[in-house]
C-alpha cells in the first residue's frame, strides 16, 4: 500500500514509443513548464492523482497540451485538474461490511453500521440533518440524503413514518353543530330586538302625528271621545309633551350668537359714523376761521385804501415800497392804481374762491347787481423795512386828504 501511494506521489513521463504501442489520445497528454525547462508528457490522470496526494504543488504551474504546445494554460484553468469534492453515489441498499461514521460534537464517531445508524435514527439520538460520511470521514452528507435513510422510505415498528393526514369532515360535525346552535339564537336575539325598536319607533311616528294640532288639539280629541264635551278635562289624560333641553339649548345658543355678531355691526357702523361727524365738524370750524380771518383782512385793507384817499385795489396791486423810491416805482404805481379798479372784482372772486366761501344767492329779482366782493388782504411787508419812516412824494400829498377827516 505504501509503494503505491509512493508511485502516485511521482509522476511518470510517457515515451513516445509507449504512446504509439498503447495508443494513448494525446489531448490527454500534458506538459509541464517549470522555470528553467519543460518535462513530460504526463498522462491526465497521473497528473490529477498527483495533485490529490500533493495538494501543496503550486497553483502556478504552467501546462500546455500535447497536440497545442504554444498555448500554455495555468494549472486550474483546466476543469480536468480543479479540486472537487468527489460525489458519493450511494447504493440504494448498503453492503452488509459497509461502515458509517458520524460527525457528533464536531467529532467523527464511528464506525457504524447501517443496523446501528437506524437504531441511533428510532431512539432520536441522532438526526436526519446529522452529517453522515461513507469514506472514513474525507466527505459528509446528511443522513437522509442518503437513499436508505430517507425519511420518506424510512420504516419504523414495521410502518412507514407518514406524515399527519388532512382530519375528516367527521371530526368537525359536533363542533359544526355547535356554531350553527349559537348562530340561530344570535340571530333570534337580533331580530327579537329589531322588532321591540320598530314598535317603538312606530309609536313614537303614531304619537307626534296624533299631536300634529298642538297640545289643544289633543286635550280636545280625548274630551271628545269620552264624550264629556261640556265637563271640564283632567289633567291627567293629557300627555304631557317632552321638550328636549338639549334642541332649546341649541336654539337659544344660536340666537345669542345672532344678537352678538349684530351688536358687534353696530358697534362698527356707529364708530364709523362718529368719526365722519368729527371730520365734518372739523371742516366747517376751519371754514368758519377761513371766513373770519378773510373779513378781518378786507376790513384792514379797506382802510388802508381810505387812508390814502384811494379806492380799494385787488390783491395784485403792489403797495408803496419803504425806503427810497425811483420815479419809475411811482410810475408803476399809478398805472397799478388806474387798474386796481377794473381788476378788483376778479381779484376779489379769486380770493373768495381760495378761502371756499359760498356764493350768496339773491332772492329777489334777477336784475340787482350782486353786492361788491370784500377788499384782498394787504401784501406782507417784512419787518425789516420799518426801520425807516416811509418817503412820501408831493404829488400824494396833495391828493391824500387829512388824517383828521
Amino acid at each position: 500500500m505504501s509503494d503505491q501511494n509512493q508511485n502516485k506521489s511521482k509522476l511518470r513521463v510517457i515515451s513516445s514509443n509507449d504512446i504509439e504501442k498503447n495508443q494513448l489520445p494525446k489531448e490527454n497528454l500534458w506538459f509541464i513548464h517549470l522555470k528553467d525547462r519543460i518535462v513530460g508528457p504526463f498522462s491526465g490522470s497521473d497528473i490529477k492523482d498527483f495533485l490529490l496526494h500533493n495538494p501543496q504543488f503550486p497553483r502556478t504551474t504552467k501546462l500546455s497540451n500535447y497536440l497545442t504546445p504554444q498555448t500554455i494554460h495555468t494549472l486550474y484553468s483546466i476543469p480536468e485538474f480543479q479540486r472537487r469534492k468527489p460525489q458519493v453515489i450511494p447504493s440504494a441498499i448498503p453492503e452488509s461490511n459497509q461502515e458509517f461514521f458520524l460527525l457528533l460534537s464536531g467529532q467523527k464517531n464511528g464506525p457504524h453500521t447501517s443496523t446501528q445508524i437506524v437504531e441511533l435514527l428510532k431512539q432520536k439520538k441522532i438526526l436526519f440533518n446529522d452529517l453522515l460520511s461513507l469514506d472514513n470521514g474525507t466527505s459528509w452528507i446528511k443522513v437522509h440524503e442518503y437513499p436508505y435513510f430517507d425519511r420518506r422510505n424510512f420504516e419504523e415498528s414495521s410502518e412507514k413514518i407518514t406524515l399527519p393526514k388532512l382530519p375528516t369532515e367527521s371530526s368537525f360535525a359536533a363542533s359544526s353543530s355547535e356554531v350553527q346552535e349559537e348562530l340561530s339564537q344570535k340571530s333570534l336575539q337580533g331580530s327579537e330586538k329589531e322588532g321591540i325598536i320598530g314598535l317603538a319607533y312606530l309609536g313614537r311616528q303614531k304619537q307626534k302625528t296624533s299631536t300634529g294640532g298642538g297640545f289643544l288639539g289633543t286635550s280636545g280629541n280625548l274630551a271628545a271621545n269620552s264624550g264629556n264635551t261640556s265637563t271640564a278635562l283632567d289633567s291627567s289624560n293629557l300627555a304631557t309633551p317632552q321638550v328636549e333641553s338639549a334642541d332649546i339649548g341649541a336654539v337659544l345658543g344660536g340666537k345669542k350668537t345672532l344678537i352678538i355678531v349684530v351688536c358687534i355691526i353696530l358697534a362698527i357702523l356707529g364708530g364709523q359714523q362718529l368719526l365722519t361727524g368729527g371730520k365734518a365738524v372739523k371742516t366747517a370750524e376751519q371754514k368758519s376761521k377761513n371766513r373770519e380771518a378773510f373779513a378781518k383782512t378786507a376790513a384792514l385793507q379797506a382802510a388802508g385804501e381810505r387812508t390814502r384817499g384811494r379806492a380799494p385795489s385787488s390783491a395784485a396791486a403792489p403797495l408803496p415800497a419803504v425806503g427810497k423810491r425811483s420815479p419809475s416805482s411811482s410810475k408803476a404805481t399809478a398805472t397799478s392804481d388806474n387798474d386796481s379798479g377794473r381788476r378788483s372784482h376778479s381779484s376779489a372772486a379769486d380770493i373768495g374762491n381760495a378761502f371756499d366761501l359760498p356764493e350768496e344767492q339773491d332772492s329777489g329779482a334777477a336784475s340787482a347787481p350782486p353786492p361788491p366782493p370784500p377788499p384782498p388782504p394787504p401784501e406782507y411787508i417784512p419787518e425789516e423795512q420799518h426801520s425807516s419812516p416811509p418817503i412820501i412824494e408831493e404829488s400824494e400829498l396833495k391828493t391824500a386828504p387829512a388824517s383828521g377827516e
